[in-house]
């Protein structure tokens, strides 16, 4: 091992990396760390940013897991659900992470974070809890080690994938949603908000790796394996004391992201309520989406119409008055008691595809052809949205 005075002074200041560079200009910075992962068993990967020539396979013989979050020594970390699309993984795209392979060749990734940092002791929390309470309700990722290499922990975890393929069932719209206010519960009880405008579809994976179905394919993909969903990314998260008064806690930031109607750089405002806004605005993001491609919406609208009552009341404008995540939780599994079993596991079908606004509108040029061209009518005046009324002048 190298001495610690070594180990202090890498290629270049952490604080110096951003992810709009070249992604190949942080590779110096990781090879210098590389010695002592490969010495607690890691090796790090080094596919090629512009192919997945390089990219190594994923290893897909070992059994999966009975727990997902708390896997064994000889089982797998994901499920490759689409044994087509299981050819190969590459490096996410941030200068603080890595793909590594594991001493039997699974596939983790390693995040760099300040042992000094509220990230890091966060972290080291959650590990030590679930190594000593196996919580069914914690859904955050599964953390396997943390390596301490001079000022940097490195911290080791599963390496999961996007938690967003469409929906097949209503019954697993309703199970990713329960799983994620159940996880957000779990934070939240443990005095932790998850992050300042931090809860968006990236920060929730799902236990698989390989890829997904396609839209239009009927294939149950969730039924397929034991689906899990965990938070990711705790770089913002506030960690309280224990004893805190969570209605009392406020913050104040300027980070980018998605937006709650309290949030402000100088007005401090509760992250726990923040939370609870940002988690309903994924699923309304979700619903919205899934009503323009699956007839999901429509099968929420007739058989759980709470849901979207659900949704709203996390959305409330005024902070204090939305559910707390525990509330949240009860109102949704009460939501889902009352859905019959059968319509639970009711297909959802993908709609045909709907054409963009440039398509429909080169659809009415190219259908004038050969017609003669009329005046706008006076109601109009040739206007939309002025139906009956002159336009302002």
């Amino acid at each position: 091992m190298r001495s610690s005075t070594d180990l202090c002074d890498p290629p270049f200041s952490w604080d110096t990396l951003k992810e709009d560079q070249d992604p190949n200009s942080w590779r110096a910075q990781w090879q210098y760390y590389e010695r002592e992962l490969a010495a607690s068993g890691y090796r790090l990967e080094w596919p090629d940013f512009e192919s997945h020539e390089n990219a190594t396979k994923i290893r897909t013989d070992l059994p999966l897991p009975d727990n997902p979050f708390i896997p064994q020594a000889h089982e797998a970390y994901v499920a490759c659900a689409m044994k087509e699309f299981e050819d190969w993984i590459v490096t996410m795209g941030h200068p603080f992470v890595r793909t590594a392979t594991d001493p039997i060749g699974r596939f983790v990734l390693i995040k760099a974070v300040f042992n000094s940092s509220d990230e890091c002791a966060l972290l080291r929390f959650l590990r030590d809890h679930r190594a000593q309470h196996a919580d069914p309700t914690d859904h955050t990722i599964p953390i396997f080690d943390l390596i301490d290499i001079g000022f940097m922990t490195f911290i080791v975890m599963a390496q999961w994938a996007d938690a967003w393929p469409r929906f097949y069932t209503l019954g697993e719209f309703i199970e990713c949603f329960r799983q994620c206010l159940e996880g957000l519960n779990f934070l939240h009880s443990n005095l932790i908000a998850h992050g300042v405008r931090d809860i968006h579809p990236e920060n929730i994976l799902l236990n698989h790796s390989g890829g997904y179905p396609q839209d239009d394919e009927p294939v149950p993909f969730r039924s397929l394996f034991k689906c899990c969903y965990a938070y990711i990314d705790f770089g913002l998260s506030v960690y309280l004391l224990p004893g805190s008064d969570i209605a009392s806690c406020t913050v104040t930031s300027d980070i980018a992201g998605m937006h709650t109607p309290e949030h402000s750089a100088t007005v401090p405002h509760n992250p726990f309520y923040s939370d609870i806004y940002q988690l309903g605005a994924v699923f309304e993001d979700a619903l919205e989406h899934d009503a323009k491609t699956t007839t999901l919406a429509e099968l929420i609208g007739t058989h759980a119409p709470g849901v979207y009552d659900l949704v709203y009341a996390m959305m409330a404008d005024v902070p204090s008055e939305r559910l707390s995540a525990g509330d949240a939780l009860q109102w949704l599994l009460e939501i889902r008691d009352d859905v019959p079993g059968d319509i639970l596991e009711t297909a959802v079908s993908a709609l045909p595809p709907r054409a963009s606004d440039a398509e429909i509108a080169q659809d009415n040029f190219d259908n004038r052809d050969g017609e003669e061209e009329t005046e706008p009518s006076p109601a109009t005046n040739g206007m939309l949205g002025n139906e009956g009324s002159e336009p302002e002048q």
